[in-house]
């Protein structure tokens, strides 16, 4: 199974993030900012991927939805210089039938004409399709249903899944030292039944994703994480992070504390 890498603003200098990025060979998402990342990483040989057509919702024909997709496209064809798209992800959720089928149209159009290789589908409700990437969460349940890579794996309303206190391990009561972390487990645990896009702000966060290549998950990962599951269901827990110093983690308390109330 893959690791995909989705490249995050916030963390480490972009140019540092995208350089160590591209030398794990991932396949790397770039919906964040694709102009930004563009500026490191075109021409130099990587998979990118894109989300995007959400913004076909809008539209009032089937004719506007796929404008609006191409339009989405070239834009971030542009910022790769002309590169080639490893994949587009079409978001479905929210499009009618006729707004879905302009946008698939015009990405199937995209493929023919060779400026992208492969077509997915993005969904958090289930839609089917041949390349599929749906969310997951690790403390919650993961949907059972045939999917390539998740979104971001996180811990629910954006925070990323390397936001748990890195200090923490899973102790080895064999060996009786400290192993692996929480999130390089539940990496590893996810790997093994897929590929996985897993979001990342730093270059520790990509060296711990690709150290959980291989690694299989301890037994009884789910009780060890009683705790945190219970943390972070906690709205206790989420109106302090309203003031955290990071804009993202502060970002997602609020959504968090949103749909609480």
């Amino acid at each position: 199974m893959s690791l995909w890498l989705g490249l995050l603003p916030g963390g480490d200098a972009p140019e540092v993030l995208a350089e160590r990025a591209l030398a794990a060979g991932c396949p790397l998402d770039v919906s964040s900012a694709p102009s930004l990342w563009g500026s490191f990483l075109a021409g130099k040989g990587a998979e990118i991927s894109v989300f995007g057509g959400s913004e076909a919702r809008f539209a009032s024909s089937a004719g506007r939805a796929g404008r609006l997709v191409e339009a989405h496209l070239v834009g971030v064809l542009s910022s790769f210089h002309g590169d080639v798209l490893g994949t587009y992800f079409l978001c479905v959720d929210g499009l009618n039938d006729d707004q879905r089928a302009g946008a698939t149209e015009a990405l199937s159009r995209a493929v023919a004409d060779g400026s992208v290789a492969r077509a997915g589908v993005y969904s958090e409700s289930g839609a089917g399709g041949d390349f599929v990437c749906g969310p997951m969460n690790p403390l919650y349940t993961i949907t059972k249903r045939p999917q390539v890579a998740c979104r971001t794996l996180n811990w629910a309303h954006g925070v990323a899944f390397c936001a748990l206190p890195g200090p923490w391990r899973l102790r080895n009561l064999t060996l009786s030292f400290y192993g692996m972390s929480v999130v390089q487990a539940l990496l590893a645990r996810a790997l093994s039944s897929g590929d996985v896009l897993v979001g990342v702000r730093t270059v520790g966060e990509i060296d711990e994703a690709l150290d959980a290549q291989g690694k299989s998950p301890p037994d009884g990962l789910d009780a060890m994480l009683a705790e945190f599951a219970k943390a972070y269901g906690d709205d206790a827990n989420w109106r302090e992070l309203v003031d955290d110093e990071r804009e993202w983690v502060r970002e997602a308390a609020q959504r968090r504390t949103c749909h609480a109330g």
